[in-house]
């Protein structure tokens, strides 16, 4: 979802932040390049941009192991267009579900899933086949850069 998409509103400035100096960060594009704003920024954001979408799901899985991907965050999970079946190759010895589907994959081939309290309260753990790592707040990040309304209206507007 690295093009004009909520995943991408919510991510856009948490990988722009990334510290460079210590941890080489690769984004594999699934999806469609629709020429946005967006899509340029979140392509700038990365020390590497592979651009993905046309490779099969064994052509994708080389490429990680190529790039020597030691932990493959993925941000669809079973949501609409994944490619679940690349994390099934196991490309990367960690792998982690992420933000884009807050529940379990309910698969051996996902091994955490970042979430917070809320999102998967500690009595659930043992609903979920992967290792749950909680953020100390939330897990859902947020692009302070992103644009607000100048004006706010009021409930009774609508």
């Amino acid at each position: 979802d690295f093009h004009q998409h909520a995943t991408a509103q919510l991510t856009a400035g948490l990988f722009e932040h990334h510290d460079g100096s210590r941890f080489e960060v690769t984004a594999i594009s699934l999806g469609p390049n629709d020429h946005s704003g967006m899509r340029r920024r979140i392509e700038t954001a990365f020390e590497r941009f592979v651009e993905a979408k046309p490779l099969d799901e064994d052509q994708i899985a080389s490429t990680i192991r190529e790039l020597e991907v030691d932990i493959l965050v993925d941000l669809k999970g079973f949501t609409q267009d994944a490619r679940t079946g690349i994390l099934a190759k196991r490309p990367a010895p960690i792998q982690v579900n992420y933000l884009g589907f807050p529940g379990t994959m309910g698969a051996s081939f996902v091994d955490y899933i970042i979430a917070d309290r809320i999102v998967v309260p500690e009595h659930e753990f043992d609903c979920y086949a992967e290792k749950v790592v909680w953020l100390p707040d939330s897990y859902q990040p947020n692009d302070r850069n992103r644009p607000i309304a100048e004006i706010a209206p009021v409930r009774a507007a609508y």
